[in-house]
Protein backbone atom coordinates (compact mmCIF):
# COMPACT_ATOMS: atom_id res chain seq x y z
CA UNK A 1 0.00 0.00 0.00
CA UNK A 2 2.86 2.32 0.88
CA UNK A 3 4.61 1.42 -2.40
CA UNK A 4 1.45 2.30 -4.34
CA UNK A 5 1.21 5.67 -2.60
CA UNK A 6 4.82 6.48 -3.45
CA UNK A 7 4.23 5.62 -7.11
CA UNK A 8 1.12 7.81 -7.17
CA UNK A 9 3.09 10.72 -5.76
CA UNK A 10 5.80 10.30 -8.43
CA UNK A 11 3.13 10.23 -11.16
CA UNK A 12 1.53 13.41 -9.79
CA UNK A 13 4.88 15.18 -9.70
CA UNK A 14 5.47 14.11 -13.30
CA UNK A 15 2.12 15.50 -14.44
CA UNK A 16 2.84 18.73 -12.52
CA UNK A 17 6.14 19.14 -14.36
CA UNK A 18 4.42 18.48 -17.69
CA UNK A 19 1.84 21.24 -17.13
CA UNK A 20 4.17 23.74 -15.40
CA UNK A 21 4.97 26.61 -17.79
CA UNK A 22 6.01 30.27 -17.89
CA UNK A 23 3.42 32.92 -18.72
CA UNK A 24 4.07 36.57 -19.57
CA UNK A 25 1.61 39.20 -18.39
CA UNK A 26 2.02 42.60 -20.10
CA UNK A 27 -0.27 45.34 -21.42
CA UNK A 28 -1.06 44.88 -25.11
CA UNK A 29 -2.09 48.50 -25.76
CA UNK A 30 -0.71 51.67 -24.16
CA UNK A 31 -1.47 55.31 -24.92
CA UNK A 32 1.78 57.29 -24.81
CA UNK A 33 -0.21 60.53 -24.79
CA UNK A 34 1.09 63.76 -26.31
CA UNK A 35 4.65 63.66 -27.61
CA UNK A 36 6.25 66.97 -28.48
CA UNK A 37 8.62 67.23 -31.42
CA UNK A 38 12.14 67.79 -30.09
CA UNK A 39 11.42 66.23 -26.69
CA UNK A 40 12.38 62.61 -26.03
CA UNK A 41 9.84 60.56 -24.08
CA UNK A 42 10.34 57.48 -21.92
CA UNK A 43 7.84 54.92 -20.67
CA UNK A 44 8.27 51.98 -18.28
CA UNK A 45 6.13 48.92 -19.00
CA UNK A 46 5.87 46.28 -16.23
CA UNK A 47 6.32 42.68 -17.44
CA UNK A 48 5.40 39.90 -15.00
CA UNK A 49 5.80 36.13 -15.06
CA UNK A 50 2.46 34.77 -13.79
CA UNK A 51 3.45 31.18 -14.68
CA UNK A 52 5.24 28.63 -12.56
CA UNK A 53 8.45 28.24 -14.55
CA UNK A 54 11.26 30.63 -15.51
CA UNK A 55 10.28 32.96 -18.38
CA UNK A 56 12.96 33.53 -20.98
CA UNK A 57 12.94 36.76 -23.01
CA UNK A 58 14.62 35.58 -26.19
CA UNK A 59 14.37 38.73 -28.30
CA UNK A 60 12.74 42.16 -28.48
CA UNK A 61 12.01 43.98 -31.76
CA UNK A 62 10.44 47.31 -32.72
CA UNK A 63 8.52 48.62 -35.72
CA UNK A 64 10.22 52.03 -35.86
CA UNK A 65 13.75 53.42 -35.61
CA UNK A 66 12.21 56.16 -33.46
CA UNK A 67 11.95 53.64 -30.59
CA UNK A 68 14.56 52.10 -28.28
CA UNK A 69 13.66 49.12 -26.07
CA UNK A 70 15.68 48.29 -22.95
CA UNK A 71 15.24 44.86 -21.30
CA UNK A 72 17.36 44.70 -18.09
CA UNK A 73 17.76 40.90 -18.10
CA UNK A 74 16.78 37.85 -20.16
CA UNK A 75 14.86 35.85 -17.53
CA UNK A 76 11.95 36.48 -15.15
CA UNK A 77 11.29 34.05 -12.32
CA UNK A 78 7.73 32.94 -11.39
CA UNK A 79 5.89 35.79 -9.63
CA UNK A 80 8.64 38.29 -10.50
CA UNK A 81 7.95 41.62 -12.23
CA UNK A 82 10.53 43.34 -14.43
CA UNK A 83 10.43 46.88 -15.94
CA UNK A 84 10.87 47.20 -19.73
CA UNK A 85 11.82 50.73 -20.78
CA UNK A 86 10.66 52.21 -24.09
CA UNK A 87 12.18 55.50 -25.28
CA UNK A 88 10.58 57.48 -28.14
CA UNK A 89 12.50 60.03 -30.21
CA UNK A 90 9.95 62.21 -32.12
CA UNK A 91 12.66 63.55 -34.46
CA UNK A 92 12.91 60.07 -36.06
CA UNK A 93 9.17 59.63 -36.62
CA UNK A 94 8.31 59.56 -40.31
CA UNK A 95 5.27 61.06 -42.05
CA UNK A 96 1.90 60.67 -40.33
CA UNK A 97 2.97 57.72 -38.17
CA UNK A 98 1.22 57.72 -34.79
CA UNK A 99 1.67 54.09 -33.64
CA UNK A 100 4.66 51.86 -32.87
CA UNK A 101 4.70 48.17 -31.96
CA UNK A 102 7.08 46.39 -29.57
CA UNK A 103 7.35 42.60 -30.09
CA UNK A 104 8.62 40.31 -27.31
CA UNK A 105 9.64 36.73 -28.17
CA UNK A 106 9.61 34.34 -25.19
CA UNK A 107 9.40 30.67 -24.17
CA UNK A 108 5.82 31.33 -23.09
CA UNK A 109 3.50 28.94 -25.01
CA UNK A 110 2.12 32.04 -26.74
CA UNK A 111 5.67 32.76 -27.99
CA UNK A 112 5.05 36.30 -29.29
CA UNK A 113 3.61 39.18 -27.27
CA UNK A 114 2.96 42.47 -29.12
CA UNK A 115 2.60 45.80 -27.31
CA UNK A 116 1.06 48.65 -29.34
CA UNK A 117 1.94 52.21 -28.33
CA UNK A 118 -0.28 55.07 -29.55
CA UNK A 119 0.77 58.71 -29.30
CA UNK A 120 -0.22 62.18 -30.47
CA UNK A 121 2.56 64.22 -32.05
CA UNK A 122 2.37 67.93 -31.21
CA UNK A 123 4.42 70.90 -32.35
CA UNK A 124 6.14 73.04 -29.69
CA UNK A 125 5.02 76.12 -31.65
CA UNK A 126 3.06 77.31 -34.67
CA UNK A 127 3.83 80.31 -36.88
CA UNK A 128 2.53 82.48 -39.68
CA UNK A 129 3.07 83.47 -42.40
CA UNK A 130 4.87 80.46 -43.86
CA UNK A 131 6.92 82.51 -46.34
CA UNK A 132 8.90 85.75 -45.92
CA UNK A 133 8.83 87.61 -49.24
CA UNK A 134 10.21 90.98 -50.37
CA UNK A 135 9.56 92.82 -53.63
CA UNK A 136 9.87 96.38 -54.94
CA UNK A 137 6.90 97.47 -52.78
CA UNK A 138 7.55 95.37 -49.66
CA UNK A 139 10.68 95.91 -47.56
CA UNK A 140 9.43 94.55 -44.24
CA UNK A 141 7.28 91.68 -42.99
CA UNK A 142 6.55 90.14 -39.58
CA UNK A 143 6.45 86.47 -38.57
CA UNK A 144 4.35 85.59 -35.51
CA UNK A 145 5.44 82.54 -33.48
CA UNK A 146 2.87 81.11 -31.05
CA UNK A 147 4.24 78.81 -28.36
CA UNK A 148 2.39 75.80 -27.02
CA UNK A 149 0.63 76.31 -23.68
CA UNK A 150 3.04 75.75 -20.81
CA UNK A 151 6.05 75.72 -23.15
CA UNK A 152 9.03 78.03 -22.72
CA UNK A 153 10.32 79.38 -26.01
CA UNK A 154 13.47 81.46 -26.36
CA UNK A 155 14.94 82.70 -29.64
CA UNK A 156 18.72 82.28 -29.62
CA UNK A 157 19.74 83.30 -33.13
CA UNK A 158 18.18 84.36 -36.45
CA UNK A 159 20.13 83.89 -39.70
CA UNK A 160 19.10 84.39 -43.33
CA UNK A 161 20.81 82.96 -46.39
CA UNK A 162 19.91 86.13 -48.33
CA UNK A 163 22.16 89.16 -47.92
CA UNK A 164 20.46 92.32 -46.77
CA UNK A 165 17.83 90.63 -44.58
CA UNK A 166 17.88 91.82 -40.95
CA UNK A 167 15.45 91.31 -38.06
CA UNK A 168 14.05 92.72 -34.83
CA UNK A 169 12.53 90.65 -31.97
CA UNK A 170 9.56 91.74 -29.86
CA UNK A 171 6.59 90.33 -27.94
CA UNK A 172 3.08 90.52 -29.41
CA UNK A 173 -0.15 91.42 -27.62
CA UNK A 174 -1.05 87.77 -27.05
CA UNK A 175 2.39 86.86 -25.75
CA UNK A 176 3.58 85.48 -29.09
CA UNK A 177 7.10 86.10 -30.37
CA UNK A 178 7.23 88.61 -33.21
CA UNK A 179 10.16 88.57 -35.60
CA UNK A 180 10.09 91.60 -37.88
CA UNK A 181 12.21 91.16 -41.01
CA UNK A 182 13.65 94.00 -43.11
CA UNK A 183 15.25 93.94 -46.53
CA UNK A 184 17.81 96.69 -47.13
CA UNK A 185 19.99 95.00 -49.73
CA UNK A 186 20.62 95.85 -53.34
CA UNK A 187 17.79 96.54 -55.77
CA UNK A 188 16.01 93.29 -56.61
CA UNK A 189 17.17 92.64 -60.14
CA UNK A 190 16.08 89.01 -60.23
CA UNK A 191 14.10 86.62 -58.08
CA UNK A 192 15.96 84.62 -55.43
CA UNK A 193 14.90 81.80 -53.11
CA UNK A 194 16.55 81.35 -49.72
CA UNK A 195 15.86 80.28 -46.15
CA UNK A 196 15.84 82.02 -42.78
CA UNK A 197 16.67 79.87 -39.74
CA UNK A 198 15.36 80.73 -36.26
CA UNK A 199 17.13 78.77 -33.52
CA UNK A 200 15.56 78.22 -30.10
CA UNK A 201 16.85 76.52 -26.94
CA UNK A 202 18.29 72.99 -27.31
CA UNK A 203 15.07 71.03 -26.65
CA UNK A 204 13.14 72.86 -29.40
CA UNK A 205 13.67 72.18 -33.13
CA UNK A 206 14.81 75.04 -35.36
CA UNK A 207 12.31 76.91 -37.51
CA UNK A 208 13.26 77.24 -41.19
CA UNK A 209 11.18 79.76 -43.14
CA UNK A 210 11.25 80.04 -46.92
CA UNK A 211 12.53 83.50 -47.82
CA UNK A 212 12.13 85.07 -51.28
CA UNK A 213 13.17 88.10 -53.23
CA UNK A 214 10.61 88.66 -55.98
CA UNK A 215 11.81 90.55 -59.02
CA UNK A 216 9.35 92.89 -60.79
CA UNK A 217 10.20 90.96 -63.96
CA UNK A 218 9.49 87.55 -62.49
CA UNK A 219 7.43 85.55 -64.96
CA UNK A 220 4.29 83.79 -63.82
CA UNK A 221 3.15 80.94 -66.03
CA UNK A 222 0.21 78.59 -66.21
CA UNK A 223 -0.25 75.73 -66.41
CA UNK A 224 2.80 74.23 -64.66
CA UNK A 225 2.14 70.85 -66.32
CA UNK A 226 1.05 70.73 -69.97
CA UNK A 227 -1.53 68.07 -70.87
CA UNK A 228 -2.05 67.13 -74.52
CA UNK A 229 -5.07 64.90 -75.09
CA UNK A 230 -5.14 62.23 -77.78
CA UNK A 231 -8.77 63.21 -78.23
CA UNK A 232 -7.76 66.68 -79.42
CA UNK A 233 -8.42 67.50 -83.04
CA UNK A 234 -5.81 66.15 -85.46
CA UNK A 235 -6.20 69.38 -87.44
CA UNK A 236 -2.76 70.98 -87.42
CA UNK A 237 -4.32 74.46 -87.47
CA UNK A 238 -6.07 73.95 -84.12
CA UNK A 239 -3.82 74.26 -81.06
CA UNK A 240 -3.95 71.35 -78.60
CA UNK A 241 -2.46 73.15 -75.59
CA UNK A 242 -1.53 76.69 -74.59
CA UNK A 243 0.77 78.25 -72.00
CA UNK A 244 0.16 81.75 -70.68
CA UNK A 245 3.05 83.86 -69.35
CA UNK A 246 2.84 87.27 -67.71
CA UNK A 247 4.96 89.66 -65.67
CA UNK A 248 4.78 93.07 -64.03
CA UNK A 249 7.36 94.31 -66.54
CA UNK A 250 7.68 93.88 -70.27
CA UNK A 251 9.60 90.88 -71.57
CA UNK A 252 10.11 88.99 -74.78
CA UNK A 253 10.19 85.31 -75.72
CA UNK A 254 13.60 84.56 -77.20
CA UNK A 255 13.06 80.93 -78.21
CA UNK A 256 10.88 77.87 -77.68
CA UNK A 257 11.69 74.21 -78.07
CA UNK A 258 9.50 71.11 -77.80
CA UNK A 259 11.27 67.79 -77.22
CA UNK A 260 8.69 65.81 -79.15
CA UNK A 261 8.39 65.03 -82.85
CA UNK A 262 4.60 65.05 -82.54
CA UNK A 263 4.27 68.73 -81.68
CA UNK A 264 5.22 72.11 -83.08
CA UNK A 265 5.18 75.39 -81.18
CA UNK A 266 4.28 78.99 -81.99
CA UNK A 267 4.47 82.20 -79.98
CA UNK A 268 3.78 85.88 -80.45
CA UNK A 269 6.81 87.99 -81.33
CA UNK A 270 7.68 91.27 -79.67
CA UNK A 271 7.82 92.50 -76.08
CA UNK A 272 4.84 92.90 -73.78
CA UNK A 273 3.68 91.88 -70.31
CA UNK A 274 1.63 88.95 -71.55
CA UNK A 275 2.53 86.15 -73.93
CA UNK A 276 0.89 82.97 -75.07
CA UNK A 277 2.72 79.89 -76.35
CA UNK A 278 0.62 77.52 -78.48
CA UNK A 279 1.22 73.85 -79.24
CA UNK A 280 -0.07 72.15 -82.43
CA UNK A 281 0.13 68.65 -83.88
CA UNK A 282 2.84 68.19 -86.50
CA UNK A 283 1.52 67.34 -89.96
CA UNK A 284 0.72 63.62 -90.01
CA UNK A 285 2.36 63.01 -86.62
CA UNK A 286 -0.61 62.48 -84.25
CA UNK A 287 0.37 59.55 -81.95
CA UNK A 288 -1.69 56.44 -81.31
CA UNK A 289 -3.96 56.67 -78.28
CA UNK A 290 -2.48 53.45 -76.92
CA UNK A 291 0.86 55.16 -76.42
CA UNK A 292 1.82 56.89 -73.19
CA UNK A 293 4.50 59.53 -73.61
CA UNK A 294 6.19 62.23 -71.63
CA UNK A 295 8.05 65.18 -73.11
CA UNK A 296 8.86 68.77 -72.16
CA UNK A 297 8.92 72.30 -73.55
CA UNK A 298 11.69 74.87 -72.99
CA UNK A 299 10.80 78.58 -73.15
CA UNK A 300 13.64 81.13 -73.05
CA UNK A 301 12.71 84.72 -72.15
CA UNK A 302 14.59 88.00 -72.31
CA UNK A 303 14.63 88.50 -68.52
CA UNK A 304 15.68 85.09 -67.14
CA UNK A 305 19.06 83.37 -67.19
CA UNK A 306 17.58 79.88 -67.34
CA UNK A 307 14.75 78.72 -69.62
CA UNK A 308 11.35 77.82 -68.22
CA UNK A 309 11.05 74.04 -68.40
CA UNK A 310 7.57 72.49 -68.32
CA UNK A 311 6.70 68.77 -68.54
CA UNK A 312 4.27 67.63 -71.25
CA UNK A 313 2.07 64.57 -70.77
CA UNK A 314 0.15 62.95 -73.63
CA UNK A 315 -3.10 61.72 -72.10
CA UNK A 316 -5.97 59.52 -73.36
Amino acid sequence: MKRLAICSAIICIGFANVYAQPKLSIESHIDFGEVEIGENMELVIPAKNVGDQTLELQRASKSCVCTEVTVPKSTIEPGEEMPITVALDPEKISGSQRTVTISLFTNDPKKLHAVTLDFTLVEPYTYRPKVVAFDENTSRTTVHIYKRAGKDLTVKTVESSIDGVSHKLSTGRSGEIEVEFFYSGAEIAKSLDGVTTIRFQEDVPNLEIQTKLISPSEIIFAPTVVLVSFKSSANTEVHVASIELNSKNEFGIVSTKVESGYLRVEHAEGASRDHKVLLYWQEGQVPETSQFMKSKILITTSVQDEPIELPIYFTP
